[in-house]
């Protein structure tokens, strides 16, 4: 066997196809035919959007006001230490702000508030701390152009987040986090993983991550090394688990095609799957990681994760708004299977992604993003 290099530069928005042709002196086939297939697609700027994209939407309306009244405030600096700080957030809307309005005050602002963040990261009890905070960091870094507007704070920013991946924390490093773990410190670190290596521009560990997505997602081809040591009865197979779970999924008549796992088994009070299931938000808390993990991946060069293992990140979402409408009226009051709170910001994302039109509500802070009832759906 031998692994061939093949490139592919389209210079237009083309789908192209070729064959490579490989000889052999085997005399019952002395030449094997390869196809190929290559998709051209215009490259883009901005790990998570850019100011090109940014430049067309509504500087009125209340999701731009929100935004923009976050970006004035004065930031409440909680260290990337604390697992529910809204900093990082705070610090994304002063960038999206910038970006939009080309004021200076608001890039010097971000700066700042990129600035305060670093080091206070150090002492954290878990890897999901920083993995959940440094995302919002690394996308204002890059909406801000740091690199051509402040050099030399830019390489000290380069190196702290390039070691800050290696950091062995006590449940281990970003990249442990994401190799071992599908469920939601795995995903949040999964995030930071990619959202690192692109900012370096470092392709191969973006190769690696991209690959244990592709694993996360059911592709048990791609990956399959995640550690399974709890509860496994809302596997669609047990004997062979999975990220998410496969189309067609059936279990004791109920539908768990898109279910997550790892995050169903987390309901209270037992989260062994029973039907009506344990209530629980956990499956949101995942899918924040991925969606925006999968967003960057997309952007990258991973033009068809979105449709990795039958879409299986739509698929989730699919799930849940199944369990919201069968399983809603039997909750405790006040309680609901759809988006609450900081998880608010994924349906306007997948909307957006998927033309699709699930229910959403205004979107503020969340965790690793905010502020998509402005970039994704803009109200005019």
């Amino acid at each position: 066997s031998k692994d061939i290099g093949v490139e592919f530069a389209p210079d237009s928005e083309i789908t192209a196809s070729a064959t490579l042709a490989i000889t052999s002196d085997d005399a019952d086939q002395p030449q094997v035919n390869v196809s190929l297939t290559g998709k051209g697609v215009l490259a883009r700027d901005g790990i998570w959007i850019s100011a090109e994209e940014l430049s067309s939407l509504p500087m009125s309306g209340w999701a731009w006001e929100d935004l923009k009244k976050e970006a004035d405030a004065v930031p409440d600096r909680q260290p990337m230490s604390k697992l529910a700080g809204d900093h990082d957030t705070q610090t994304l809307a002063i960038g999206l702000v910038y970006a939009r309005t080309g004021e200076e005050f608001y890039r010097g602002k971000a700066l700042t508030e990129i600035d305060w963040a670093m080091g206070t990261e150090e002492g954290s009890a878990q890897a999901v701390g920083p993995c959940r905070n440094v995302v919002s960091y690394i996308i204002t870094a890059d909406l801000i152009d740091l690199e051509n507007y402040d050099p030399a704070f830019d390489a000290n920013f380069r190196k702290w987040i390039d070691e800050m991946r290696f950091v062995i924390w006590p449940d281990g490093s970003f990249i442990d986090e994401d190799d071992e773990r599908t469920n939601n410190h795995g995903r949040m670190c999964g995030a930071a993983r990619v959202a690192i290596a692109v900012y370096l521009d470092d392709r191969e560990d973006l190769k690696k991550a991209a690959r244990v997505f592709e694993g996360l997602l059911g592709d048990r081809d791609a990956y399959d090394e995640f550690i399974w040591k709890d509860d496994l009865s809302w596997q669609a197979d047990e004997m062979n688990p999975v990220g998410v779970n496969p189309v067609g999924a059936v279990k004791q008549g109920l539908n768990i095609d898109g279910a997550l796992p790892e995050e169903m088994r987390r309901g209270k009070p037992s989260g062994v799957f029973a039907i009506p299931p344990d209530h629980t938000g956990y499956p949101w808390e995942a899918l924040q990681g991925m969606l925006v993990e999968a967003v960057m991946l997309e952007r990258a060069g991973y033009y068809e994760v979105f449709d990795w293992s039958d879409q299986a990140i739509l698929r989730i979402v699919e799930f849940i708004e199944r369990l919201a409408l069968e399983f809603d009226d039997d909750l405790e009051p006040g309680l609901t299977w759809w988006a609450t709170g900081d998880d608010r910001w994924v349906p306007w994302v997948i909307n957006s992604i998927y033309d699709t039109d699930f229910e959403c509500e205004e979107a503020s802070h969340g965790k690793l993003m905010a502020w998509t009832d402005w970039t994704h759906a803009p109200c005019y």
